[in-house]
């Protein structure tokens, strides 16, 4: 009868990499202590028996094959976990829980799809802080820092800590991390890394579309205001997260970003936004920052621009103008007309 084999995750750093047959998560990938590995073992209760390098090497068995049947054992065991809702905060976690094989639950596509199907989106993010549980969300800004305490919490507690890296999944498979023990970056003096460049873009809006006929009224910072802690609750996951740390930081990044459209052409600031909208962002969740973007624009601009963009009065076409720019820049994708919808 063929030994029970199972797939077991394992961190950079694990000590058995030298004689255990190991391989990557996702190809090019295993630099780094964080990164992890796959292995296969008998788990027993005292210790795991491994297969070996030496055993691959000797014929006895077949790694496509070895992977396959160590799948279907995983699929198959009893105490396999299943996804629950939970919150922290106002964001919500995918959470499977159950035994010391929860995180290897990774491997299986069926599974992860359900994630995908859940948040209806093409890009999820997940994480293994330890071996007892698998953690998703769409939001991985949210994400990272609850996955970073939990794995410090495994770590302490000498619980199975696996890593603090947080994956991106494209159809249930890995396809990229995120790293969730970096800090986050900070804003230089010449340009925005590019996820505070997104984090501050409704302030970008604001002077853009505000500063467009040469004065920022202070009926303009109250319509601002309004609606954009109505686009925060109207929004959902990463964008819901993005929106509501802008608020955050609505006076305290004013100046840095007047600062930064008196250096720089605010026309160039919002097309290199809109490149990195294209190149980071899921379709979906794209699309949902740019029509809130507009949004903004429209509330900023108030009465004098109607919700067609037709201008009421000749001293708002310059608002008009701003207001175009932003709906060509951060909304318009002609480039994702034809795409599908989320898997």
């Amino acid at each position: 009868m063929e030994p029970s084999y199972l797939p077991v995750l394992q961190r950079g750093d694990w000590g058995g990499h030298g004689q255990a047959y190991t391989r990557p998560l996702r190809r090019g990938s295993g630099a780094t202590p964080h990164d992890l590995w796959i292995s296969f073992a008998i788990v027993e209760r005292e210790a795991n028996s491994y297969i070996t390098r030496a055993d691959l090497a000797s014929g006895s068995f077949d790694a496509r094959a070895l992977f396959r049947s160590a799948l279907e054992r995983l699929v198959a065991r009893p105490h396999r976990g299943r996804w629950q809702t939970h919150r922290i905060e106002d964001t919500e976690f995918l959470l499977r829980g159950g035994d010391e094989l929860t995180s290897s639950e990774l491997l299986v596509r069926p599974w992860m799809r359900k994630a995908h199907a859940h948040y209806l989106a093409e890009r999820v993010f997940v994480a293994m802080p330890h071996r007892f549980a698998l953690i998703a969300s769409v939001d991985p800004l949210a994400l990272a820092p609850t996955v970073g305490g939990m794995y410090e919490d495994a770590l302490r507690q000498r619980s199975g800590a696996l890593s603090p890296m947080v994956f991106v999944l494209e159809d249930g498979s890995v396809v990229g991390t995120l790293d969730a023990s970096s800090k986050p970056a900070t804003p230089s003096d010449d340009t925005l890394p590019a996820t505070e460049e997104v984090v501050l873009a409704p302030l970008l809006v604001f002077f853009f579309v505000a500063t467009a006929d040469g004065e920022v009224e202070r009926s303009e910072f109250e319509r601002f205001e309004r609606a954009l802690t109505e686009a925060a609750s109207k929004s959902a996951g990463m964008v819901r997260s993005l929106l509501e740390r802008a608020i955050s930081c609505f006076e305290s990044d004013l100046g840095h970003v007047a600062n930064l459209m008196q250096r720089e052409d605010p026309v160039i600031s919002l097309t290199r936004l809109s490149r990195t909208l294209k190149e980071r962002f899921p379709v979906v969740e794209r699309e949902q920052f740019g029509r809130a973007m507009v949004a903004l624009a429209r509330a900023i601009a108030g009465p004098a621009v109607t919700e067609h963009g037709a201008s009421r009065t000749e001293s708002a076409r310059s608002e008009e103008q701003a207001l175009a720019t932003i709906e060509l820049l951060l909304h318009d994708f002609p480039c994702d007309r034809a795409s599908p919808p989320p898997s």
